[in-house]
């Protein structure tokens, strides 16, 4: 439930990145064979030995408005390719689940992520619409939409192949989400738990694991808690009124998973309480889960996502680590 409006001025310059538009990336990669060298974004401060590739807009839905991912791949600084298959990281953008958030406040650390040696998948997802923006209409509800979107893109994952110049591994998907979408990352990474019928039941990729940053993991308790209502937004009613999503929508109703999730708190997060992520390690651990707690004490909510933070070397360690580098 992240609230990123003293970054309104910084999204304004680098909206696009891994958004709506690219900046300065030149042409697409789609076609582009392993063998050609490969354009290389230099727009971003990364850390890692790689450079980061041009990136692609990927419909992995009928709806190419919504219903689509950004795909950098990692490469040699020189635009060789690299030539040992590269792990998948799944990013899944927060903003309290709203159809006006999108992804591009996560453009740095998913750069800075790719030139560790990963691909980054960002995906995008059909969110709730604010009480003062009803006259967007409904197409865009939050639940089961937002689940809907989430699932398929993350199974689109196989399908990356057709598109990526570098080979993917596909054995090693790890989903990274901040706020909100550290919500869906751990549902999405939960999803094997589903009844077939549920929404996202029936999963085609099985991810490796879960890095959630100031994530949501029980929706009844947040619902409660949740002055603004946008919980009650994106379930479409209280958990009186709406039990079964609030069921197959809550992370912690789903354990165990089997998983390795990593809930990732900031000490001085004032939006999202702590509790959240100790009560799911607490009960994930309980019944035999390989979760894990991790809070960095000067870590506001948005900490995460700021490149030069401790907070996001501590994720990107996690991140790094589940996808076996």
């Amino acid at each position: 439930m992240a609230d990123h409006s003293a970054q309104v001025s910084r999204r304004a310059v680098i909206r696009g990145a891994f958004g709506l538009t690219v900046l300065g990336a030149g042409a697409v990669l789609a076609g582009c064979g392993a063998a050609e060298k490969l354009g290389v974004t230099t727009e971003f401060k990364t850390t890692g030995p790689y450079g980061v590739s041009e990136l692609q807009r990927i419909a992995y839905g009928s709806d190419e408005s919504t219903q689509y991912g950004m795909l950098a791949v990692p490469v040699q600084d020189n635009g060789e390719p690299v030539s040992e298959a590269v792990p998948v990281v799944v990013m899944i953008h927060g903003g309290s689940w709203e159809d006006a958030s999108d992804m591009s406040y996560m453009t740095d650390i998913g750069t800075e992520l790719v030139s560790y040696g990963v691909a980054v998948w960002s995906i995008a997802y059909r969110g709730t619409i604010h009480p003062d923006q009803r006259d967007r209409g409904p197409a865009r509800a939050g639940w089961p939409a937002a689940g809907h979107d989430v699932a398929a893109g993350v199974d689109f994952v196989p399908r990356l192949a057709e598109h990526s110049p570098v080979e993917l591994d596909g054995e090693r998907v790890v989903l990274l989400g901040h706020s909100a979408g550290g919500h869906l990352a751990t549902w999405a990474t939960s999803r094997s738990r589903l009844e077939k019928g549920q929404v996202g039941a029936d999963p085609t990729v099985k991810p490796v694991g879960c890095v959630s940053m100031a994530g949501v993991y029980d929706l009844d308790s947040a619902f409660r808690e949740d002055a603004n209502d946008r919980v009650g937004n994106l379930m479409g009613g209280t958990p009186d009124e709406e039990p079964e999503r609030y069921e197959e929508a809550s992370p912690q109703e789903l354990l165990p998973i089997g998983i390795p999730v990593i809930a990732c708190q900031g000490g001085e997060d004032e939006l999202i309480p702590a509790h959240q992520a100790e009560d799911y390690v607490t009960a994930a651990k309980d019944k035999g889960d390989p979760a894990e707690l991790t809070v960095v004490e000067d870590a506001d909510h948005n900490a995460w996502t700021v490149l030069e933070h401790p907070a996001w070397a501590e994720a990107r360690g996690h991140t790094l680590r589940l996808a076996g580098l």
